[in-house]
């Protein structure tokens, strides 16, 4: 049985979030249910307000604590430890998905064990993604992270990842389980002693309550990215909530922005109680909810109906003749917050951008080789293994060896051919494989055709990297702009866009890049920021297109 969330409010607008582990993962787990293709939308229901229903006090002057206290006083939320907490998750009131939280105090004096365990089926088209994240972390009383594990399997595929603190590092492993030649990709990271864990933000709350006009700032070790990240939270005042199971509440109200290297990521409305506990937030970008309950409620949720690739589409006026086929596009942006997208939307190899007017961004995109964008030089991580682009595995490998071309142009035209070929099963089943997966499977979606070639051009010794953003496509609805992966290869002094999904291998002027990235960290959340800043920002228009006169020019 599906559990549907009846509209509390009389004009219902999409759902609402809760920040419990924090606001980055439901970013990574949302963005594997993105896809390339896009069915027919389906009749959904609305729940919630779409921002917060009592207007926010003046700005108080700021009070921007860094992290958590450091009195090395142990904190109230370990006291009340051991406890278990459940939330379920909604997305446009459908639920989806839940999460627990259980605190117990281990065999030594000062250590505590969170363990967060989030449970979400996502549908993509036909194909159901199930996702199940377990974070476990060791803290001392106060709060001081000691270390922390984590296990992501979606669909069977199996991510592992461990932290330890070591003095003024923390000291991550991350590794694709079930590799026949595994890769564990070491990274280390500055850490202090005030930086929080997965939990911080609850710990900051049940301290001390945010008061209204009160500005506090968190940082934290951001789940599922596995770097430190700060949240920006700001008091609000108290208004009246509808929960689950209960009259309307009077909670106070905040508003949070979290940012990963000064790159906001997700913009959160959260309600919580007088004692710190958060009960209801909302993330207006995402569309999803989720509430306080018991456990019975919590674990209540079925395959969804709601097709999330859909919901983050962003329609356009009219339909673009022969997309694949541009030789040129120049998009009229218009985003509700110029400063933020100024953040994603940014020069990229065969893109150029300008604010045009007031609001407006022009996007001027050209296929083809880009030699001159100098903002991105080739790297040493752009041309190594790692554990998602793995070039020294021998399927890939021997992949990347049929194509006979020696001139690097042709060579990186011919492997993206190859891929479109190799990937004979195109479906949605698989969340983000790597590409030594891929080479196996022979099957997946755009995600999967963008990091086998990228792992296929490195063992040709060609620099490469993937990217995404939103790329054309047609529905029954209309014509849109939604989430698309591709490949670019530094080749002849400039980066090449490719698209492994596409016949001939080269990416059409059809898109828009939001990032790039070399997967480095062995993980592939790095793409999420700038995708999910896009969601619910953006309105596009087509300005001019060209096409190629003829197929030489392609």
């Amino acid at each position: 049985m599906i559990h549907r969330l009846e509209a509390p409010t009389p004009q219902p607008t999409p759902a609402i979030a809760r920040l419990a582990a924090g606001s980055w993962w439901l970013c990574g787990l949302l963005l594997l249910g993105l896809g390339c293709d896009r069915p027919p939308r389906p009749q959904v229901e609305h729940v919630a307000p779409e921002r917060p229903r009592v207007p926010s006090p003046p700005p108080a002057p700021p009070s921007l604590p860094s992290g958590l206290p450091t009195s090395g006083k142990p904190l109230v939320f370990a006291l009340e430890a051991p406890f278990d907490l459940w939330d379920a998750y909604f997305l446009s009131g459908e639920q989806i998905g839940y999460s627990h939280i259980h605190a117990e105090p281990t065999a030594k004096d000062d250590e505590i064990r969170y363990q967060v365990t989030e449970r979400m089926r996502l549908r993509r088209g036909d194909s159901i993604l199930d996702q199940h994240l377990q974070q476990t972390s060791y803290e001392t009383l106060d709060g001081r992270l000691l270390r922390f594990e984590a296990l992501l399997d979606v669909n069977g595929e199996r991510t592992e990842t461990r932290g330890e603190v070591r003095g003024d590092e923390l000291v991550i492993e991350t590794q694709r389980a079930g590799q026949a030649e595994p890769q564990v990709q070491e990274r280390r990271i500055e850490w202090e002693r005030s930086i929080g864990g997965l939990l911080a933000l609850q710990q900051s709350l049940k301290e001390k309550p945010l008061a209204a006009g009160e500005q506090r700032r968190i940082q934290a070790l951001a789940p599922m990215f596995y770097e430190v990240g700060v949240l920006d939270v700001r008091g609000a005042g108290l208004t009246a909530v509808p929960l689950l199971s209960a009259e309307p509440e009077q909670l106070l109200e905040a508003e949070s922005i979290s940012s990963i290297e000064g790159n906001p990521l997700l913009k959160m409305h959260l309600w919580f109680d007088a004692e710190g506990n958060v009960l209801k937030s909302y993330a207006p970008s995402l569309g999803l909810s989720i509430f306080r309950t018991d456990e019975q409620t919590a674990k209540q949720f079925a395959t969804p109906e709601i097709d999330l690739m859909v919901q983050s589409r962003i329609p356009l006026e009219a339909p673009i003749e022969r997309p694949r086929e541009l030789r040129e596009t120049v998009f009229a942006v218009q985003t509700q917050d110029p400063q933020l997208a100024s953040r994603f939307l940014q020069d990229a190899p065969g893109q150029r951008v300008r604010q045009a007017e007031g609001e407006v961004f022009e996007v001027t995109v050209e296929q083809g080789l880009d030699r001159q964008f100098a903002g991105l030089p080739p790297s040493e991580e752009d041309r190594r293994s790692n554990p998602l682009i793995e070039s020294t595995n021998r399927g890939v490998q021997e992949l990347a060896a049929i194509p006979e071309a020696t001139d690097e142009v042709a060579l990186a035209k011919e492997l993206a051919r190859l891929v479109y070929t190799t990937i004979s099963e195109k479906n949605l089943e698989s969340g983000f494989s790597s590409a030594a997966e891929v080479a196996a499977s022979r099957q997946g979606d755009c995600t999967e055709h963008a990091v086998l070639l990228a792992a296929m051009c490195r063992a040709r010794d060609i620099p490469a990297r993937v990217a995404a953003g939103l790329m054309y496509v047609d529905s029954t609805e209309g014509p849109a702009m939604a989430f698309h992966m591709w490949t670019l290869a530094h080749v002849d002094g400039g980066w090449l866009p490719l698209d492994g999904t596409m016949q001939d291998g080269l990416a059409a002027a059809d898109r828009i890049t939001l990032v790039s990235d070399n997967l480095a960290s062995g993980t592939e959340y790095a793409m999420v920021a700038p995708v999910m800043q896009s969601l619910g920002q953006l309105e596009i228009q087509v300005r001019s297109t060209r096409h190629a006169e003829t197929p030489s020019e392609q």
